[in-house]
């Protein structure tokens, strides 16, 4: 196989993977009442989960944020992981935006 397709057929399992422990997730939630915290925390580990960095600067190749952050950390520090854990707190606040209008929008009607 070539390169790039070993690239995309990794990115296909991990987003069956991500779908899967959303499912699980959502299962395991169902204990819980009140339905802000767990559409919050159902947002949080999507946006955990699905939020890419660029491997390198200049490469096309695409990582999962918290795995880059996680490798940087622990071979250059925490200052390092930091830079890639920005994309993941900006995609959580962007899902949790589009949570309340969309909540907004439904209570309206």
């Amino acid at each position: 196989m070539e390169p790039a397709s070993d690239y995309y057929i990794a990115w296909a399992i991990y987003w069956l993977a991500v779908i899967v422990a959303q499912l699980l997730f959502w299962r395991a939630l169902a204990t819980i009442n009140s339905q802000p915290v767990k559409l919050l925390s159902q947002l949080w580990l999507f946006a955990l989960l699905i939020t890419p960095v660029s491997l390198e600067s200049g490469q096309p190749h695409w990582v999962p944020a918290f795995m880059a952050a996680i490798m940087e950390g622990l071979n250059d520090g925490f200052d390092a992981a930091l830079s890639r854990l920005w994309p993941i707190l900006l995609m959580m606040l962007v899902f949790i935006l589009l949570a309340a209008a969309w909540r907004r929008y439904w209570l309206r009607r």
